[in-house]
């Protein structure tokens, strides 16, 4: 009789053999996840923030910054322009590239 290490090896060849699939297609390439490109100076106006401000779904979850969809929607008359103001910072006061975030979030 074999043993338990013999019995669990003979499993494990038949269910590599049947559930694994050997690829013949290369490898998945490596992905840059920043872009290399500069965008330049970007402009937002009041109206499309407060627009898109109202246009939040409050009954999906938060994004890492934990602000509340329902805050940020029945809130957007209040906070469109200092958030845009805010944005727009970078491109009306000419700050250079190491006085403000890449990430917009980890502005807030």
């Amino acid at each position: 009789m074999k043993s338990a290490v013999d019995k669990a090896e003979a499993l494990n060849d038949i269910f590599t053999s049947v559930f694994t699939k050997e690829s013949t297609s290369p490898a998945i390439p490596t992905v840059l996840l920043r872009s290399l490109e500069e965008i330049g100076n970007v402009h937002l106006d009041i109206n499309d923030v407060r627009n898109l401000l109202c246009k939040i779904d409050p009954s999906k979850s938060t994004v890492p910054d934990k602000i509340p969809g329902k805050l940020l929607k029945e809130g957007a008359h209040w906070i469109a322009e200092p958030l845009t103001n805010f944005f727009n910072m970078p491109a009306t006061q000419g700050l250079d590239e190491s006085q403000h975030h890449s990430n917009p979030q980890e502005r807030l």
